[in-house]
């Protein structure tokens, strides 16, 4: 899904790259090695051409959060050896937006197939800015003991559905809990998503994932699977890797469209049963509405 076509290159002639470059993992980066870059040339941003071979950095978040936060931009038909960085330069800050946005298209919403697919409707639900429950939530959260763990969130263009299941069923007798780290089970001493559970997110629309954020902690560990729909499930793993030493937290990205009424499972059982179980928490969910003019 990265390779792009070089034969007009190779026959002399005019050749453009349909999508830019990543450069993932540069462990340049003091503070996480985690940076990544992205490449583009030649942009117009409404209505203004930004001539250049344009190289922007991004910091930890967009691999471990889905979110673009650039701290340095070179133009390489100029400055190939990246010594004059122009991120401070107030002119540049049209085309900074529109590398940013590309970025989080291109790396976290699908890859370059579904891109054409996504419409400017983005949504973003952090579990981890509050430790009570969000303010759009549509129903208040179960406080019976046998009661179902289900909650609704209701915005202006989406409703959105989670509930807490083991296996096929839905939970009883627990509810959510959030922190700071994100959102978990309240019978849990951590307040973890573990023990063979997972949830089942369900939307009334159908929708891009954009990006799925976890929470390891220094007492939990990858593992669990992820699935869309009836697809096959993936195993969530290395959303840690090489950060043992800080806030162990990733992003699971390019996991395409989930269709109205099916659900996204993020389930902390082994993936086959032999793998090792999950222990995080759910920390944000990144999504968007799919163009209505467009039909994957």
């Amino acid at each position: 899904e990265d390779s792009a076509s070089i034969l007009k290159a190779l026959q002399g002639k005019p050749f453009q790259r349909p999508f830019p470059l990543f450069f993932s993992d540069h462990k340049e980066a003091k503070d996480d090695p985690a940076a990544l870059a992205m490449r583009a040339n030649d942009l117009s941003v409404d209505g203004e051409f930004f001539a250049g071979q344009w190289k922007i950095f991004f910091d930890a978040g967009l691999i471990r959060a889905g979110i673009a936060t650039p701290y340095e931009l070179y133009n390489l038909s100029d400055d190939a050896r990246e010594t004059t960085n122009l991120i401070a330069r107030s002119k540049l800050r049209p085309l900074i937006r529109c590398l940013a946005k590309i970025a989080l298209q291109h790396r976290n919403a699908g890859g370059h197939r579904l891109v054409k697919f996504s419409s400017k409707d983005r949504f973003l639900f952090d579990w981890t800015k509050a430790k009570k429950p969000p303010k759009y939530l549509a129903q208040k959260l179960p406080e019976k003991p046998d009661a179902a763990a289900v909650f609704s969130i209701a915005t202006p263009r989406l409703a959105v559905k989670v509930a807490g299941v083991r296996g096929s069923e839905i939970l009883r007798g627990t509810g959510f809990a959030w922190s700071p780290r994100g959102l978990g089970f309240r019978d849990n001493p951590l307040r973890r998503i573990e023990d063979n559970r997972g949830l089942l997110i369900s939307f009334d629309q159908d929708v891009l994932i954009e990006s799925v954020g976890l929470a390891i902690g220094n007492a939990g560990q990858c593992g669990g699977f992820c699935q869309m729909g009836n697809s096959a499930p993936m195993a969530v793993y290395c959303v840690d890797a090489d950060n043992d030493s800080k806030s162990q937290h990733g992003a699971l990205s390019d996991l395409g469209v989930l269709k109205a009424g099916e659900s996204l499972r993020l389930d902390s059982a082994p993936h086959f049963g032999v793998e090792p179980a999950g222990q995080w928490r759910l920390c944000r969910l990144a999504v968007q509405l799919l163009d209505d003019k467009e039909t994957p």
